[in-house]
């Protein structure tokens, strides 16, 4: 693989004047909340007629449940390959495709590193020691991967935090202010999410407090000198992370939906984020905040026809996808 396969190329503001307008137009075709709502009040049959008359049509190729699924990634795919030409591939590959590279690293990491050929583009990443465009990231992670992988929950957790990280410098790359920040939200928020899982396992006696502060070192090697980060390793134990916790909450206004459904928590708080993005229209950032929204509905329209095909009722689903709190 080309090194520069994650390089995030930058252009002046102006060249992109012509993308934009048009993500600003293609944004306005997105599901809002109220209609996603609605969409969740509809028999399967309905939703899919929905689907079949929306910006996913062109890329429906008929009306079961598999057809409807593939026809959403499909159009969030060709999508990814049309913003591609007018912003740099490295850009869309680091926010938008990174992810799946970190996974196929666990997976080989756990095999033992059995390649196929369809690993290439991976095993080339991880042989790779340079840290242009990050791509030493991978090489570092699959390396501590290699060493623990008899141990899931180590393997979790330096595949979390080196995806946390890989995002952050991508991050820094764009020059954006405005992306740097909603990598911050996420790094800050996903980065207490694994701590406080870890505090359950010790609550339940899975793991034990050395674990929990072996993974505060490894996080304190790894991340950024930011002030949040400052805070979470200035703490001495798993009795102060709890202490840190309760602070925390009051500083996000952390609600039931923390505790019992945090990923949705952390989901609602970047699409908070996205949304004060709107008035942008220069630069980068419009390219990103649409494909951005396009994930999250894309993602939540899949849970609603999973629901939905295994005959939920419109309240479950609801508190499937958050929108209970709503």
């Amino acid at each position: 693989m080309d090194e520069g396969f994650f390089h995030i190329e930058l252009k002046s503001p102006s060249e992109y004047d012509y993308i934009n307008g048009r993500v600003k137009i293609l944004e306005t075709y997105l599901f809002s909340k109220e209609a996603i709502q609605r969409l969740v009040s509809l028999s399967f049959d309905e939703l899919v007629n929905e689907l079949l008359n929306s910006h996913y049509k062109e890329h429906m190729q008929g009306s079961k449940f598999i057809d409807v699924i593939k026809g959403i990634s499909t159009f969030n795919n060709k999508t990814l390959l049309e913003m591609e030409k007018f912003v740099s591939p490295g850009f869309i590959n680091s926010f938008f495709r990174s992810k799946e590279f970190f996974l196929k690293l666990k997976r080989l990491a756990i095999e033992g590193g059995a390649f196929d050929i369809a690993d290439n583009e991976i095993k080339s990443l991880i042989k790779t020691t340079s840290n242009k465009d990050h791509t030493g990231i991978f090489s570092t992670a699959y390396k501590k991967l290699t060493e623990n992988r008899d141990d899931i929950l180590k393997v979790n957790l330096i595949i979390d935090i080196y995806y946390i990280q890989f995002l952050l410098l991508s991050a820094l790359e764009t020059k954006s202010d405005f992306i740097k920040g909603y990598y911050d939200i996420y790094a800050s928020l996903n980065t207490e999410l694994i701590l406080r899982r870890f505090l359950n396992l010790i609550k339940q006696n899975i793991v034990d407090e050395i674990f929990f502060n072996n993974a505060i070192v490894m996080m304190k090697k790894i991340f950024p000198d930011s002030d949040f980060f400052k805070k979470i390793f200035a703490v001495k134990n798993f009795e102060d992370f709890e202490e840190f916790l309760r602070s925390e909450e009051m500083h996000y206004g952390v609600n039931e939906m923390f505790g019992s459904q945090p990923d949705i928590f952390v989901r609602k708080k970047l699409e908070d984020y996205l949304d004060n993005g709107k008035f942008i229209t220069v630069g980068i950032e419009p390219v990103f905040i649409y494909i951005s929204k396009l994930c999250f509905e894309s993602e939540l329209l899949k849970k609603i026809l999973h629901a939905k095909n295994i005959n939920f009722e419109s309240q479950e689903i609801l508190k499937v996808i958050g929108y209970n709190y709503e």
